[in-house]
């Protein structure tokens, strides 16, 4: 007879995890899809992991890093700063991204009320790009002066 574990399954992988937290620490995905009860690969599993490490991060200040087609890491405290910039140089390429769409938008075929708007949004969104592209600047270079932390490399496709 197979044990009946109650939703949701962050919960559950929670309690599994505190025991196991220990810096620079891999768990591969079969091992935490074994302690969530769910295959953290698919969309449910990944929120309910994502969950999970959002909670540990809170509670216990470790932070887990995806290893592409293995898993998840424990980074250490010296990388945080390191894994927090990363986060951020992600969020300006989404915006990046975001300002293409806009850009490239076929505006002959909006009414003048639809392009008005489509005008002030893709004006915020060049300065929200602007503003993001000097914070992640300047970080890099805090980062670089004080923990004398390698800087990661540019990531490409970000020009529009």
């Amino acid at each position: 007879m197979t044990e009946i574990y109650p939703h949701p399954e962050w919960k559950r992988l929670y309690k599994a995890l505190i025991p196991a937290l220990k810096h620079d620490r891999e768990f591969g995905y079969e091992e935490l899809s074994a302690l969530a009860g769910i295959d953290v690969r698919s969309d449910r599993g990944r929120a309910q992991f994502h969950r999970c490490a959002k909670e540990i991060l809170r509670n216990y200040s470790y932070y887990f890093e995806n290893q592409i087609n293995k898993g998840y890491r424990l980074v250490l405290p010296q990388e945080h700063a390191m894994a927090g910039i990363r986060q951020l140089e992600f969020g300006r390429r989404r915006t990046v991204k975001g300002l293409a769409i806009v850009v490239y938008t076929q505006t002959g075929l909006l009414d003048d009320r639809q392009r008005a708007i489509h005008a002030d949004v893709e004006a915020r969104l060049g300065r929200a790009v602007a503003f993001q592209q000097g914070q992640v600047n300047e970080v890099r270079q805090i980062a670089a002066r004080v923990q004398a932390l390698p800087l990661p490399k540019p990531m490409k496709g970000d020009k529009l």
